[in-house]
Formats: C-alpha cells, sequence, structure tokens
C-alpha cells in the first residue's frame, strides 16, 4: 500500500513518525508524497498548544474530502490527542479510522490486515508486543542524512501547570538500557554517526539501577557513533553523574537545552517548575564548570498568568546572567485540561502586554 505520512510537534512526535514510517517499509509498503497518492494517511498529531491542535483539526477537514471521493483510504492518528482521551478523540473525528499508539507501530499493520487490506504482517523473531518500547525493526534512516532519533523515555511525571504533555503521554517510562544500545547499533548500521536520544524529561531516564549518566555512557561506546546529542532534559535532572557522564564521554556533543520558562521565583512556583531561579543557575554554573566552552540554549514563557513587570524583569536578568546562546521564546497559551486554565482571571495578562515582552 502507499502511505503518506503528516507530522506536527516535537522531536518525539518526528521519532514517532520514522518508527512507524520504518515498520511500514520493512513491510513492502510505499511511502508518497500527498494524502491524494495515499491508501493510508498517518498523522501524528500535536496538542501541546492551541494553534498546533487547529491545524490537526484543519487537516482533518481537508481528509474529510478527500474521503467523500475515495472512502476506501484509511485515515489513522498517533501522538497527543487533545486531553489524552482517545475515544473521545475519535467520536469528535469520525473521519479517523483508528488510533495508532506510537509505542505499538505493527498495530497499525494488525489493523489493516484483520480488515484484509493487506496480508498479515510477519514480525519473524521479533516480539510485536516489543516493537514500539523495545526492539527497532528500522533498516535506513528515513528523513535525517545524519542524525536519527532515538526515544529513551515516554511520558513524564512533573505536571507543570502550563503542560498538557502528562496528560496526552502518561507518565515516566524509561526504555531498557540495552534496547536503546541496539538501536543506536543500528542507526550506524544504517549509515548514520549521531544519536539524539529524546524524552519530554530525558535525563529522568533510569531502569532502576542506573542513572542518565550511565545510558550517556552506554551509547557513546557503541562502535561508529560520532556525536551524542539529547533533548529534552529537566534543570532537576542534572546530578553530579550526569554531569560527569557528558564531561567525560567524548561523543556527548557540548550543548545542553536547559528550558528555564521564567527568571521569576514567583512564576516558577504557579509554573510548578519544582526549581527556582538561584537551583538553576547553580545547575548552570556546575554544567559550565565541568564541560569548558559548554553551548547553552533554552525555552522562555511569556505572559504566564500573574507574571508582573518585576517578574518579567527577572526573566530578563536571568538571560544576561547566563548568556544563552539560542532561546525558544514562546507567549502563554492557554490549553485546556491544563492547572493554568483554572487560574483567577484576574492573573491574566493583556494581550498587548505579553506581545511587548515576547
Amino acid at each position: 500500500m502507499n502511505y503518506h505520512l503528516w507530522t506536527i510537534g516535537c522531536q518525539m512526535n518526528v521519532a514517532d513518525s520514522e518508527r512507524i514510517a520504518r515498520t511500514l517499509h520493512d513491510h513492502g509498503h510505499v511511502p508518497v508524497a500527498t494524502p491524494e497518492d495515499a491508501d493510508v494517511v498517518l498523522l501524528t498529531s500535536c496538542t501541546v498548544r492551541q494553534g498546533a491542535e487547529n491545524r490537526l483539526w484543519g487537516e482533518l477537514r481537508r481528509l474529510g474530502q478527500l474521503k467523500q471521493a475515495r472512502p476506501d483510504v484509511v485515515v489513522a492518528v498517533t501522538g497527543c490527542v487533545t486531553d489524552g482521551n482517545v475515544d473521545g478523540f475519535l467520536k469528535r473525528a469520525p473521519v479517523v479510522d483508528l488510533y495508532v499508539n506510537p509505542r505499538e507501530p505493527e498495530s497499525l499493520l494488525t489493523w489493516l490486515a484483520e480488515r484484509g487490506l493487506t496480508d498479515a504482517p510477519d514480525f519473524g523473531d521479533l516480539d510485536p508486543a516489543k516493537l514500539g518500547i523495545g526492539a527497532s525493526i528500522a533498516t535506513e534512516a528515513v528523513s535525517h542524512a545524519v542524525s536519527r532519533y532515538v526515544p529513551v523515555i515516554y511520558g513524564c511525571n512533573y505536571r507543570c501547570t502550563y503542560c498538557i504533555v502528562p496528560y496526552t503521554r502518561g507518565p515516566e517510562r524509561s526504555r531498557a538500557l540495552d534496547e536503546v544500545v541496539r538501536e543506536a547499533r543500528e542507526v550506524v548500521a544504517a549509515g548514520l554517526s549521531e544519536v539524539v536520544l529524546l524524552g519530554q524529561t530525558v535525563n529522568s531516564w533510569t531502569d532502576g539501577t542506573r542513572h542518565f549518566g550511565d545510558l550517556l555512557r552506554a551509547v557513546g561506546a557503541v562502535d561508529g557513533i560520532r556525536r551524542v546529542r539529547f533533548t529534552s532534559p529537566h534543570p532537576n535532572d542534572f546530578t553530579d553523574p550526569v554531569i560527569a557522564a557528558m564531561a567525560e564521554t567524548a561523543e556527548v556533543c557540548e550543548h545542553v537545552h536547559l528550558p528555564v520558562q521564567s527568571g521569576s521565583n514567583a512564576v516558577l512556583k504557579r509554573m510548578i517548575r519544582r526549581y527556582g531561579r538561584e537551583e538553576y543557575l547553580d545547575c548552570v554554573r556546575r554544567l559550565r564548570a565541568a564541560i569548558p566552552g559548554l553551548s547553552i540554549t533554552t525555552d522562555v514563557i511569556v505572559g504566564f498568568p500573574g507574571e508582573t513587570d518585576a517578574d518579567f524583569e527577572d526573566t530578563l536578568s536571568l538571560m544576561r546572567e547566563v548568556g544563552f546562546d539560542d532561546a525558544f521564546t514562546f507567549k502563554f497559551s492557554p490549553r485546556e485540561g491544563t492547572p493554568a486554565t483554572r487560574m483567577s482571571d484576574e492573573l491574566t495578562v493583556p494581550g498587548e502586554v505579553v506581545d511587548a515582552r515576547y
């Protein structure tokens, strides 16, 4: 069958799309450039911000028109959907035939086979239940000429008040170290030399006895791996052993993306970031002391409910003190289903003020 992928959102969504694409490719299915040429259209969705969800519904409306002309086209969705209520989402989107768990890419093949649209998939010696979060069946790079994303942990336990991810992705679940290492070897076998380890809070990875520093060392030791990157970490999980592994593993790039979101203790508390300004700056100091020349990038949200002029000045002063190499700046976007939407309307920052701070 011909399949078309449509992906928006974070690197985890890109990795999910690639994993499903590799699964389809390995069973003889062919990628095409447009939905009009496809037998199966897979949308990897993002609902972290309202704008992304609006794009998803816009694409679903377009596919609804396509499906009127071609009722046989299969429309599947994966990734984050609204508040994580898949059944509710499917009721709202009758054009969608099925939701594919991103950690179970083989379920799409099984669904197609059960309806007589393809032959029954042959998973060989692999356990289909492990394909999504365990053994990779990657055989070639799908969309990256240099590197490949390798998810190492799914979900998030932090529950920041502005974020929908814990509700759409669930609690943290770490992959086994040997599974990640095996996938890193497959990256090399595919002719690539760089891996980007992924997780919503990637440096909180643990298998119960080993920590993220052990994972960095293990991946860096894979023969043929030249560069190891990771995103996105949480400042609270940069323990001394993790920082030591970054400094001592030559393959780990001298860069860290360290989201701060705000430089104000009052705002950080309302965000439930679980660190204060000084703790963040101490993390920066420890990283730079261990890794000379370290490049640091960040995420910042402006206009979070209750943010005063003084709070914003605290953010500006932190930006100056750290001297980030780059920053992704976002206007606060209320996301239905998150605690931030239940804060008092009196805390709402006027739009023109948010624009100016942005």
